[in-house]
């Protein structure tokens, strides 16, 4: 059995924040805004994020990650509708319902090894008649019951993720896609590392713990240039910057995108080929959600 990552007695990226609110001796200058310290079970001592009191404005997410580069601190878009409702000033987005309690180390899973022992709680065995959830036979073809390996890498050189990373931060903000938008920072030194160092919980009906998912984000930051850019309670969005750009490659890479989350084709492609042409081919952003 894993242990819980014990982190409490660490000195956390966000506790320069306390003193100086605005960032600015860390070169921040950061718009209002609180720490946020609410979990789902009980107050945490460190705080978990900063979040600001007002609306996400285009260009705020590409300054923040240029100011935050390399500081342990990583800069976010937060949605969500009932966490920010009027209430303690203290309230995290979500109504507290981050965990930190049920995160363990995130270095202690492999991610292929993730994936391959996903795939087959998910996949129907051979002769099974399974449905999604608009009842439509549920297609994974030409894969079967056994996990068919991992995807092969893309190439990063000539592409600049932090750029894509930006282009999605505003369009995501332009398309009105996140609801009461605002700027976050996590003690995280990358992306990946968001989830576990907050402990969130959008992931929990299919598993306590965000490491295993943490691992396979490590992974794809690795192998497409992939960001996390926005955090929900229970979706992430990230940029790719180095999708694939065949559809065998896309195929491959969709049968690891269902491991990882299989609603986004139970509850809407439908199929893994259907899922692979709309959602990763060529595709500069992903989006993944858990219902």
């Amino acid at each position: 059995m894993r242990r819980p990552w014990r982190r409490a007695s660490r000195p956390s990226p966000l506790d320069p924040l306390r003193a100086d609110p605005t960032g600015r001796a860390l070169g921040l200058d950061l718009p209002p805004g609180r720490l946020c310290h609410a979990t789902l079970h009980g107050r945490s001592a460190v705080p978990l994020m900063w979040c600001s009191d007002t609306p996400a404005e285009p260009g705020q997410w590409a300054r923040l990650a240029a100011a935050t580069r390399g500081t342990g601190r990583y800069p976010l878009l937060l949605g969500g509708g009932t966490g920010y409702e009027r209430g303690p000033r203290e309230e995290v987005p979500w109504r507290g319902r981050l965990a930190p309690r049920f995160v363990t180390d995130p270095d202690a899973f492999d991610a292929d090894r993730v994936l391959a022992e996903a795939w087959p709680r998910y996949v129907p065995d051979d002769g099974e008649d399974e449905l999604d959830d608009r009842g439509r036979p549920l297609t994974l073809a030409p894969f079967g019951p056994r996990w068919p390996g991992p995807a092969a890498p893309c190439a990063l050189a000539g592409t600049d993720p932090e750029a894509t990373a930006a282009d999605l931060a505003d369009a995501l903000l332009a398309a009105g896609t996140l609801i009461h938008p605002r700027l976050g920072l996590a003690p995280a030194p990358r992306g990946a590392d968001v989830l576990t160092a907050v402990g969130w919980t959008g992931q929990v009906n299919l598993h306590t713990d965000p490491a295993p998912y943490t691992a396979v984000l490590r992974r794809w930051e690795d192998r497409y240039g992939a960001r996390l850019i926005a955090l929900t309670d229970d979706t992430l969005h990230l940029s790719v910057a180095a999708p694939p750009r065949t559809p065998e490659h896309a195929l491959a890479l969709a049968a690891e995108h269902f491991a990882f989350c299989p609603d986004g084709i139970l509850q809407g492609s439908g199929t893994l080929a259907a899922y692979a042409a709309e959602a990763v081919l060529d595709q500069p952003s992903w989006c993944f959600w858990w219902d």
